[in-house]
């Protein structure tokens, strides 16, 4: 459970405030690992004689960094309050009326505190929501949840949240058998992003299945035990047609996309041009490397000062990969929502299989991310600048970072 919770307080008194609770709010999101998520939002205040309490469920999902919310189901409610003398706030429902369904797509990163070493979800977009309210920082356009556990009183009594049902796929759409395990063709691109910033640079990944589909985003699980069947959130696979010179990718949801043939191994969006070229990635199961990576680029600088004052030196955003397949995760904490992101730090041993990583810790519990190459280049050379690990760019670190124990 993600919240945000806010006490508000109000009153001067000899000219200095005055802690006078007036009220507070709470809101949250509750993510669950079949890609369904749940979301409330409580605001009781002292001057009111109703509380606001809003809910919805729907449908989730993340690529690279990018989470998009699609409600399904929700009610926006008030109620009322029980007398002072009452066990408990809730008293009952006054009225009730179907909630406006808000598709956002935000920014998702993750951020430890050195203070109360919370690990927070912070979520970012242009303009504020009504899901989400006002920004906890303006400036950047974010705000922050903390894992914290359900206050007793934020729900009312006996209250559960609908099922959501997720969209399915119909025996139709399946154009070929196919294998549980297949093999794909990944193209990349490191293309400049959709809101035109000439400045702005993203990779971006184009999965292509061999009976003729396409994803437009890699799943933040990889490939490993993935098809067009178990994997179709909101019908995110579409079309391949290959038209000799070039190939045209086409999705009811997501819009549509030519990849224009320059050799085997790239393509470009644009005929006969050499800008907004995909390469094709190479495989890499088995694979076995060495070198410590982070997505810290001060790290990769050579400015390991910046981080490490503000963070334990003994969790350093860091993984060791070793050839004999075993890694050391000094503090990487994935973005996963839906288990607990830090089981994998510490030690283990990694497999990569159909572009996803598999870490398996000392206690036997696994975790599954996406991992690629970056472009064209060859992970299992010495000389590779980084890698792509959960969606997000790793560098490559110099040979004197070594792991503390």
């Amino acid at each position: 459970l993600w919240t945000v919770r806010d006490d508000q307080t109000l009153g001067i008194f000899n000219g200095n405030p005055k802690s006078t609770t007036i009220g507070y709010f709470r809101h949250g999101y509750i993510f669950n690992a079949d890609g369904t998520y749940a979301y409330y939002n409580k605001i009781s205040l002292t001057r009111s004689a109703t509380i606001s309490f809003s809910y919805e469920t729907g449908t989730y999902s993340v690529s690279g960094n990018q989470l998009t919310i699609r409600p399904i189901k929700g009610q926006d409610e008030d109620w009322s309050k029980n007398a002072a003398n009452e066990k408990g706030e809730w008293g009952s429902r006054q009225k009730s009326t179907a909630r406006k369904s808000e598709t956002v797509t935000y920014t998702l990163s993750k951020r430890t505190s050195p203070v109360d070493k919370l690990t927070r979800l912070i979520l970012q977009n242009d303009k504020e929501t009504a899901r989400d309210g006002k920004y906890n920082d303006k400036t950047l356009h974010q705000w922050y949840y903390s894992p914290l556990d359900k206050d007793p009183g934020d729900w009312p009594p006996g209250f559960q949240f609908p099922s959501t049902e997720k969209p399915t796929v119909t025996k139709k759409e399946t154009t070929s058998t196919i294998p549980k395990n297949i093999k794909y063709d990944l193209w990349m691109c490191h293309c400049y992003t959709a809101s035109g910033n000439l400045s702005e640079k993203k990779f971006t990944t184009v999965v292509l299945s061999p009976d003729g589909r396409v994803k437009f985003y890699l799943p933040e699980k990889g490939l490993n035990g993935i098809t067009p069947e178990n994997n179709n959130q909101e019908g995110s696979w579409g079309k391949v047609t290959d038209k000799g010179n070039m190939l045209s990718l086409t999705n009811d949801k997501y819009g549509s996309m030519n990849l224009y043939k320059i050799s085997a191994t790239t393509m470009s969006k644009y005929p006969n041009s050499s800008s907004a070229i995909y390469k094709k990635l190479k495989q890499v199961d088995g694979l076995r490397f060495e070198g410590a990576y982070s997505p810290e680029l001060s790290y990769y600088n050579g400015k390991t000062d910046i981080v490490s004052k503000q963070i334990d030196p003994n969790k350093r955003p860091i993984i060791f990969f070793k050839k004999d397949g075993s890694y050391i995760n000094e503090g990487i904490e994935f973005s996963n929502l839906t288990f607990g992101d830090s089981f994998a730090i510490g030690k283990g041993t990694y497999e990569i299989v159909n572009y996803s990583l598999i870490l398996t810790t000392q206690s036997g519990r696994t975790l599954q991310v996406a991992f690629t190459p970056v472009l064209d280049a060859n992970p299992a050379s010495a000389d590779n600048s980084g890698l792509m690990i959960n969606n997000i760019l790793y560098y490559r670190l110099n040979k004197t970072f070594t792991p503390n124990n």
